[in-house]
């Protein structure tokens, strides 16, 4: 009889899946997940990030390429150049807006003169254009703590 009671207290055959053996596979699966929603949203942010860099760049240098043209003249105004550069409001001095891709940057043009030569009748001048926008990406007016790129170039200025 021990016989018989030990064969009929045999395991019977599995067909499922225990509870924990359940909650860990969901627990695999949530972290997999929750990596991959990050990682897709870092890599949209920065290339976001990305975008208004080049675009940034790209606005610095064609301001600087024109402003170089005329020879520094301080008398320049990107609005002539019909691309859709604006004057904020209120108007100030080598100061502009323009709106790419839903994107709004802030540009703000200075000249310095760095070293002249009276007796050649030659002066070096310093010419930066600093591209802000906002962190956020929106429209409005910009922080100090928002995006920020500074290009510099010189012009020879004769007299």
């Amino acid at each position: 009889m021990n016989t018989l009671t030990y064969s009929s207290r045999k395991k019977s055959q599995r067909y499922g899946f225990t509870l924990v053996e359940v909650m860990m596979s969901v627990a695999i699966i949530i972290i997999v997940a929750l990596g991959t929603l990050s990682f897709q949203y870092y890599s949209v942010k920065d290339s976001r990030t990305s975008e208004a860099q080049t675009t940034a760049t790209r606005l610095a240098q064609l301001l600087l390429e024109d402003w170089k043209s005329t020879g520094g003249d301080p008398l320049y105004d990107a609005t002539t150049l019909g691309l859709g550069f604006l004057t904020p409001t209120p108007p100030t001095a080598l100061n502009y807006i323009i709106t790419l891709d839903n994107q709004t940057f802030h540009l703000s043009m200075a000249q310095q003169p760095i070293s002249t030569d009276t007796v050649a009748g030659v002066t070096l001048q310093e010419l930066s254009v600093t591209v802000s926008w906002r962190k956020d990406y929106g429209n409005g007016a910009v922080s100090g703590s928002d995006h920020t790129l500074t290009f510099t170039t010189f012009v020879r200025r004769d007299s």
